[in-house]
């Protein structure tokens, strides 16, 4: 608990957000690879009958490097989601409004025009702009790290 004085909470959750979009592309090929991984695993035959080369690979070195990298793939996998999952229950307790000026802003600003976005559909100025999604990313921030 102590290290959570430490952390700059905002600067975390603008992160988070930031990279939504690749939080979900890494969780759609991470299950693929997962995928992919277990099927060469279950597809692994031995050598029998054969010769081994001296220095070549085994069988089973080839089936615990299938292993050791499916489990990696899949704690990094399990990581992505909870993650996922905690900011999609966080920004449920977020009004509409909070939703919309987040995800202008940080999600889908990839043009940077998240602001004239907001000040279009509003009709605010740019400071009041700023100032309701500074609040909303407070809020979240909260949400998450309370």
């Amino acid at each position: 608990m102590l290290l959570m004085n430490y952390l700059d909470r905002v600067s975390a959750t603008k992160k988070i957000l930031r990279s939504w979009y690749d939080i979900q592309f890494n969780i759609g090929q991470n299950r693929e690879k997962i995928a992919r991984i277990s099927a060469r695993l279950t597809r692994t035959t031995g050598n029998h009958g054969m010769t081994p080369v001296k220095g070549g690979r085994t069988t089973n070195d080839d089936l615990i490097d299938g292993i050791a990298g499916r489990d990696k793939l899949a704690a990094q996998q399990k990581e992505l989601t909870d993650l996922q999952e905690t900011v999609t229950a966080a920004m449920d307790h977020l009004t509409e409004e909070q939703r919309f000026l987040l995800r202008c802003m940080f999600i889908d600003n990839e043009a940077h025009d998240g602001i004239i976005k907001i000040q279009n559909e509003l009709y605010i100025q740019k400071s009041e702009a700023y100032r309701r999604t500074n609040e909303a990313l407070e809020r979240l921030a909260s949400l998450l790290y309370w």
